[in-house]
């Protein structure tokens, strides 16, 4: 509903359409249903593109904003990344009866947006380095306790101990976090087959 052109951009193309990524690759990599999980490649490659769409102009506006104004974005990234987390949480149980594991849904969807803000971000000519996002080290913080791994689970010491170090952990995300689903070969409504892009996703 935000009539903020920046707001849209972030919320949609590089959080929410990085979450609905995640989801697509999770269900077609379960191979729970033949059909469904094929159609996934379709819906990858159309998503992927929109992600892109971000990529390119948000950069664009940012160059544009003024110190408080960047703060305001990030305050409103901090929000839907809370609220995305929450939902996962929500979803656990329904994920996990799927044979999808919630913290990996998270950490795949933590890698795409960070990718995708990666390059936002070195497009205005920032680093990962010298301009940390302290939002998403504070999601990694929160995701050791919503969503412990194995050896933290039951431990309050342990959890609190990887959520320090994944709060300090500079996020450097893998450069293939988002050519995964550019790369699917589909068929056109034409009968013709279309060539997966693994640079689909990356702005010009």
């Amino acid at each position: 509903d935000t009539e903020d052109l920046a707001n849209k951009l972030l919320g949609m193309q590089l959080l929410i359409e990085t979450i609905a990524l995640t989801i697509f690759q999770e269900v077609r990599e379960s191979d729970v249903e033949p059909v469904l999980c094929e159609l996934m490649k379709y819906y990858e490659r159309d998503e992927a593109r929109h992600v892109g769409l971000g990529m390119q102009y948000l950069p664009q506006l940012m160059k544009k904003m003024t110190p408080a104004q960047l703060s305001r974005l990030f305050l409103f990234q901090a929000k839907l990344i809370t609220l995305a987390l929450w939902e996962t949480k929500v979803l656990e149980a329904d994920l996990r009866t799927l044979g999808i594991d919630p913290r990996r849904v998270v950490e795949r969807t933590k890698a795409k947006q960070g990718l995708a803000l990666k390059e936002a971000f070195s497009s205005l000519g920032w680093t990962f380095d010298e301009r940390r996002n302290y939002v998403l080290s504070g999601i990694g913080a929160v995701v050791e306790f919503m969503f412990p791994l194995e050896n933290t689970k039951g431990n309050s010491i342990a959890k609190a101990k990887a959520a320090w170090g994944a709060f300090w952990e500079v996020l450097n995300p893998p450069d293939d976090a988002l050519d995964v689903h550019a790369r699917h070969e589909i068929h056109t409504a034409r009968g013709k087959v279309a060539k997966g892009d693994a640079h689909a996703v990356a702005p010009d």
